[in-house]
């Protein structure tokens, strides 16, 4: 039962915080006084600190599992002392294997070197330099998943080259940590037949599916999560 409420709770607060990112700083709220006069109060915009904070909070509550999961579909992080911000309020991190770094992102600039020149111009239109805690820096276009469809095309084509092997390997770990994320975020909503229509939304909200966008293979602190994952998993075993 404490399961059940904690969950309603976080999706209310995240509906609410929602429902107030729509709205300007300078729109308000109307309230009937006593004496019968209309009050409108300012509605505040919530900080995307907060915003991450209700998101995280959400996804963790009803996928059951932890902050990891929530990097993996948004661009919210903790900080130093634990508190939930946008990634990109955090100081640029160190990148552990400078000399795989390197490669990939001179792969990637090859990549990107080949695009159509519409779609690098369509792929300028949607990108947005303020990330938002759930969509990242794409703005808000109802053809994004075609123009995803189009830029997959070229990605898959250029990373099927033995030669961008090392591209390749970090949009696949891009892909199956978010599609993994997303899973189990889908599965827990099963719990919660009453929140299906938010939990469908926000899901296909961070995306399941598409390939990884050129701005978010070139951000360093995705590469860096990559890079450090990738040592832990190639560390030899200590002896027992």
């Amino acid at each position: 039962m404490r399961q059940i409420l904690a969950v309603i709770g976080s999706c209310v607060l995240l509906l609410l915080v929602l429902r107030l990112a729509t709205v300007g700083a300078d729109s308000a709220t109307s309230i009937v006084r006593a004496d019968g006069r209309l009050v409108r109060l300012p509605s505040p915009t919530p900080s995307p600190a907060e915003e991450c904070a209700s998101f995280a909070q959400f996804w963790m509550d009803v996928s059951g599992r932890g902050p990891d999961d929530v990097a993996a579909v948004s661009h919210c992080r903790r900080d130093a002392s634990g508190a939930w911000v946008l990634a990109q309020d955090i100081p640029e991190p160190s990148l552990p294997d400078t000399t795989r770094a390197a490669t990939i992102k001179a792969q990637l600039a090859g990549f990107e070197s080949t695009l159509p020149a519409k779609l690098r111009h369509v792929l300028a239109d949607i990108y947005d330099p303020v990330a938002k805690p759930g969509t990242g820096h794409v703005r808000q276009d109802p053809g994004v998943a075609e123009i995803n469809a189009r830029y997959a095309q070229e990605l898959s084509a250029y990373l099927q080259d033995p030669a961008h092997r090392d591209l390749a390997d970090y949009a696949a770990w891009l892909m199956a940590r978010r599609d993994a994320a997303v899973a189990a975020f889908s599965h827990g909503c099963k719990t919660y037949p009453r929140m299906r229509e938010t939990c469908d939304h926000l899901a296909r909200t961070v995306g399941p599916g598409g390939a990884p966008w050129p701005w978010d293979l070139d951000d360093d602190l995705l590469l860096a999560e990559y890079l450090a994952r990738s040592q832990e998993e190639s560390a030899p075993s200590p002896s027992s």
